[in-house]
């Protein structure tokens, strides 16, 4: 817990810095195995139920593999980021009890969920219910969310 702690003010911390020289690309590091992050605006957009999302692209130095967040409003303040990979998703949602990670939703889902469990670690799943109870901006979130992501990979 105390490590996530540390990782959570570093983050924001580098947030802050990447916000000062604002730019459509977020870049940080990870503080894991696959090292630096660039989070950049993507033009594509993902379609649920004929609504277009805007979409952001989520690479990292020491990954070959790239991954797609989108965000979808919700009602009440409720949203979520979800984040696809080519074998993998999982959502951080922001709700009333806090900003976590969760599994996506069976009618958003687009891989098996068996098959995603195998490709996450369910105690950091369940370490990351909850990130923080603090509303944060979307360029926080989503550098938090580039940061915790690593964790849930096995």
């Amino acid at each position: 817990m105390r490590n996530i702690i540390i990782i959570v003010a570093f983050t924001v911390a580098m947030l802050i810095t990447n916000l000062v020289n604002a730019g459509v690309t977020l870049t940080g590091d990870s503080h894991t195995k696959l090292g630096d992050y660039q989070l950049s605006s993507s033009t594509n957009m993902v379609v649920i139920d004929d609504v277009a999302y805007k979409t952001w692209d989520l690479s990292y130095t020491g990954c070959s593999e790239k991954y797609t967040l989108f965000f979808v409003p919700g009602t009440s303040g409720n949203c979520c980021f979800t984040v696809r990979g080519k074998d993998f998703e999982i959502r951080y949602a922001i709700a009333p009890e806090g900003f976590g990670a969760r599994l996506v939703d069976s009618q958003f889902r687009t891989i098996a969920k068996k098959d995603v469990m195998k490709k996450i670690n369910k105690d950091q799943l369940l370490s990351q219910e909850i990130l923080t109870t603090n509303h944060l901006s979307e360029e926080e979130y989503l550098g938090m969310i580039a940061c915790f992501l690593p964790l849930l990979m096995n």
